[in-house]
């Protein structure tokens, strides 16, 4: 690669930055989209042959902060990965750089919302150690950092005022993160499985936190709300919204072995005990009016449903209570203790992804037949690879993990 090509290649990153800037600024109907760039077509001058559309809509372009979801404006102006020059572009209102492990995006608005693997930089995600997004950009689109599992260090400008959906899932070796104060929305799985986050601070700022946005957090000793919030608060470390009223988060990697579910909640979500390794027993304050426990495994009060068994509990053999119809999502989601378990013939529901990763599970009972069995059970309800189901007409004894 000569000199010249280098120049034209970072002058190429500067021009599409201005562009951008002056798109922003002068409301300019429409998108440019560079066909030809970098090491593409030359004319006879030496320079880079571009093709510029300029799509006319007619319509008057909307000013305000809501995250482009298309990609069609994206100009991908990446260089050799095995060069030492800076790969970079741009991709909706931002424009981006990667040199030497860090990843820096800058721009004015809205980042780009993305599909899991189509964010401009993924190819390079198991480069990208650190992420700098600078002053101007407002938000962190979805599923932008997916699965980088090489990221252990994210700073945000306190222009940011959403992160979205799924945007650091399964960032698996990033310890810590800030949060912005401007902060006002955490989309749903938004930190989810980032299995060595050890400690999150809300701020006062945030007014929605979607579903799951902190599950599987292994490593999560405490989630902490400012004192200022007016939608959610923490108690020793959990998560509820602000009347204290919805239970959404138990941090995984708190060491108790039990906790005690406070009066005052009428709703847990989903995921919120999920893989809770340490907890052995969940208990209910006795005023509660919708739950219950017994032998501290979690039910609804009426002890139709059974909500969740304690990961932590060293049991070997349990038998599920006669009078339950519904065996809940997850319910017993990473109990590696389990050898086997005892189900009666008046279950009539079992939801979703029961058994996933409970490793030492050979043996379910169930008290129906074989034709009950299966017109009951979901097709993830994940049992393990090996498990044998006993009916009262015979065995089931094909079972592969999920």
């Amino acid at each position: 690669m000569n000199n010249e090509n280098k120049i034209n290649r970072k002058l190429l990153v500067i021009i599409l930055a201005l562009a951008i800037l002056l798109v922003a600024v002068a409301g300019t109907v429409g998108f440019i989209h560079v066909k030809d760039h970098l090491a593409g077509d030359t004319n006879e001058s030496g320079k880079v042959s571009e093709e510029v559309t300029d799509t006319e809509t007619g319509n008057e372009i909307e000013t305000d902060d809501e995250t482009d979801t298309d990609t069609e404006s994206e100009t991908d102006v990446k260089t050799d990965p095995e060069t030492d020059d800076v790969i970079g572009g741009v991709t909706g209102r931002v424009t981006w750089t990667l040199d030497s492990g860090v990843l820096t995006i800058s721009g004015h608005g809205a980042m780009s919302s993305y599909y899991v693997a189509s964010a401009p930089w993924y190819e390079y995600r198991s480069e990208i150690r650190t992420v700098i997004i600078e002053d101007g950009v407002i938000s962190v689109g979805t599923y932008a950092f997916y699965n980088y599992d090489s990221l252990t260090s994210v700073i945000l400008p306190s222009s940011v005022t959403s992160v979205g959906d799924y945007a650091f899932a399964y960032c698996t070796a990033m310890k810590n993160i800030t949060l912005p104060d401007n902060v006002t929305s955490i989309g749903t799985h938004a930190f989810g499985s980032c299995v060595s986050l050890t400690k999150i601070n809300i701020p006062k700022s945030v007014t929605t936190i979607g579903k799951s946005a902190f599950t599987d957090c292994q490593s999560l000793q405490k989630i902490n709300v400012a004192s200022g919030n007016k939608n959610y608060t923490s108690v020793d470390g959990v998560l509820f919204d602000k009347a204290m009223t919805t239970l959404m988060q138990y941090p995984l990697g708190n060491s108790k072995a039990q906790y005690n579910i406070p009066e005052s909640v009428t709703s847990i979500e989903t995921t919120a005990f999920i893989s809770c390794l340490y907890l052995k027993s969940i208990e209910v304050s006795q005023g509660n009016k919708n739950y219950t426990s017994v032998d501290g495994v979690l039910f609804d009060k009426a002890m139709t449903t059974l909500i969740k068994y304690p990961c932590g509990k060293a049991d070997a053999d349990y038998i599920i209570p006669d009078g339950v119809t519904t065996i809940g999502t997850s319910a017993f989601n990473n109990c590696h203790n389990l050898t086997s378990i005892t189900i009666p013939d008046g279950i009539m529901y079992v939801e979703y992804e029961v058994f996933i990763w409970c490793v030492s599970l050979t043996d379910i009972y169930f008290g129906g037949t074989v034709a009950q069995w299966a017109a009951m059970i979901p097709e993830n309800m994940g049992i393990p690879e090996g498990t044998t189901v006993h009916c009262s007409d015979g065995d089931v004894l094909k079972h592969t993990k999920i």
